[in-house]
């Protein structure tokens, strides 16, 4: 747990899949408050996955299920693998559950969920490519059109590189650390860049490299280790035998047949390893530091769209100041990220309280556990996610409204392509920008 902590905060602002909508916001203000509200939209989710566990778990143990269930476990014992009997039981014990109709709904949703996030990831996975890849090497700008099609290119290349890498890739760990390895083959080393490039003035390009570079190759070869241990296990420990290591030595002997280290162990001592890299190559190779000022917009690098007032604060000490809240924030902002952090806030208090009453009164009953389930799991998400369902279809045909009009109007600049030269983008380069119909 502690590890994917770490991790989760190493990679934050790092995914590539959700870069496009990280990015399109009008002002820093509008993404900032855009993270704020996608955090009400999850609500929707996490009540059906608790409807969703509730309800398979029931027909596993509940005794009015027992047929059901015995047809479960024999459809598990003909898969060989102990780990995919695991993996498999939730999805054979709903197939059991749901009535035929729900089931071919739950399956359309499902489906609809599949085509929207790989679209996503198809185009942040590829932009990001052409972006921070291949632009950086070309010495000439891309016509607009060429870039279209470069990114259209790009995302098809992707496409192709998912389906051979699945096609022969043998998971061989559950699929939760599974897809933590796979992610850290780029997800391992851009931590260190983001976190890097955006809050150190010493950071350079090289340093940036290097990092990827470690990140992806260490991910690759524990992907490739995990796999295939059987094979490589023999090597380590004649190497661990070899440099007089007795408690390597024993510790490889007692796992002949599965790897010891799992998906989230490899990866976070890929990122461990990426981030001490970035930070040696770029102590290296730092001639001068960096401007972040006008890499960050701020001081007389600033936008002035970005520098507008919306509510002026009073001076001294301001509560709202320890989240965050500062004069962008209108009244309806402000009491949006006051009611995030105090809902946050609430839960946190309340599973402080439960320890406690833990250690200092007793065991809590199974009846008394269930109960919270249902209302903190289903009964609490579900009034939330009908509430913000409302508020964030109204919302989204507002700025949908408002996007269309501000796109027949606006003066687009063709420089402003995410082309960096000479460390600076030549879109802030360019005080020209070209009017387009």
């Amino acid at each position: 747990m502690a590890l994917a902590l770490i991790f989760n905060i190493y990679i934050f602002r790092g995914g590539a899949s959700q870069q496009g909508f990280s990015a399109a916001a009008k002002t820093a203000h509008e993404g900032k408050m855009a993270g704020i509200i996608s955090f009400w939209r999850g609500f929707g989710g996490s009540a059906m996955v608790a409807m969703v566990s509730v309800g398979a778990f029931t027909l596993l143990h509940h005794p009015d299920f027992a047929a059901k269930r015995e047809l479960v476990t024999a459809a598990l014992t003909n898969i060989g693998s102990s780990q995919l009997q695991t993996q498999m039981t939730m999805p054979m014990a709903l197939s059991m559950l749901l009535a035929p109709g729900i089931k071919g709904a739950f399956c359309a949703i499902a489906l609809f969920g599949l085509l929207s996030s790989q679209g996503m990831a198809l185009h942040g996975f590829g932009s990001t490519f052409l972006q921070d890849v291949v632009l950086p090497l070309k010495k000439k700008t891309m016509a607009p059109r060429t870039h279209l099609i470069a990114l259209q290119l790009a995302a098809v290349g992707v496409g192709l590189f998912v389906c051979v890498f699945s096609f022969f890739y043998k998971p061989a760990d559950y699929l939760t650390l599974v897809l933590t390895l796979i992610g850290a083959i780029y997800l391992g080393g851009v931590g260190a860049v983001v976190w890097g490039g955006l809050y150190w003035k010493k950071g350079t390009t090289a340093g940036a490299w290097a990092a990827m570079i470690t990140g992806t190759s260490l991910a690759l070869l524990f992907n490739v280790i995990q796999p295939f241990w059987e094979n490589v296990q023999p090597l380590f420990l004649q190497a661990a035998q070899w440099a007089g290591n007795g408690s390597v030595t024993h510790y490889l002997t007692a796992h002949p047949d599965k790897c010891p280290l799992n998906g989230q162990q490899f990866s976070t001592g890929t990122a461990i390893c990426a981030f001490l890299v970035y930070v040696l190559v770029s102590l290296l190779t730092c001639k001068e530091d960096f401007d972040m000022d006008r890499m960050l917009h701020r001081g007389k690098y600033a936008i002035s769209s970005e520098d507008d007032i919306r509510e002026p604060l009073r001076k001294g000490f301001r509560w709202g100041a320890l989240i965050g809240i500062d004069e962008h924030y209108t009244k309806g902002d402000r009491v949006i990220a006051c009611t995030t952090f105090f809902y946050s806030m609430m839960w946190k208090c309340c599973s402080i309280s439960i320890i406690l009453w833990w250690v200092f009164v007793g065991r809590l009953s199974d009846s008394w556990w269930f109960k919270f389930t249902m209302i903190s799991g289903i009964w609490i998400p579900i009034v939330v996610a009908v509430i913000t369902t409302i508020w964030l279809t109204i919302g989204t045909v507002y700025d949908l409204i408002d996007l269309f009009k501000t796109l027949r109007s606006i003066r687009r600049n063709d420089a402003d392509d995410g082309t960096v030269r000479d460390h600076h983008n030549l879109g802030d380069a360019s005080s020209d920008p070209i009017a387009k119909p």
